[in-house]
């Protein structure tokens, strides 16, 4: 069964009423690590993108998150929700401006990145 994100608990920061504030953030929206632990579990339909490197990658990822990879924006509708994930979510902030301007509807940046998961949602993540 699909998810619809946005009926997840709580609008991602930078919305407004339900769109994204675009002053603030273009089209990209923040997603809090409790909104996509909700996702996830909720076996949302969404693709999570990690942008860091395979090295970063060893040392921790999310399960079901696929490296960053252009020629899998073209398998992708432009309705697909993406999630964008790097350590801190400032490189996956760059990430998910492109796959805007590459003409996705619904994209989204981790908030606090992968450190702010390992904080918040799995302490035993290990942190870098």
């Amino acid at each position: 069964m699909a998810v619809n994100l946005r009926q997840l608990r709580g609008r991602p920061s930078g919305t407004v009423r339900g769109r994204a504030n675009r002053a603030a953030t273009g089209r990209v929206q923040q997603m809090s690590v409790g909104q996509l632990e909700q996702a996830l579990k909720a076996r949302a339909a969404v693709e999570v993108i990690d942008v860091r490197d395979e090295s970063e990658r060893q040392i921790c990822s999310l399960a079901g998150s696929r490296r960053q990879d252009a020629a899998r924006y073209d398998q992708l509708a432009p309705t697909t929700p993406l999630v964008f994930v790097c350590h801190t979510g400032r490189r996956s902030q760059a990430a998910a401006e492109q796959a805007v301007a590459r003409g996705f509807d619904e994209v989204y940046n981790l908030a606090g990145g992968l450190d702010a998961w390992a904080t918040n949602i799995d302490p035993s993540m290990p942190r870098y």
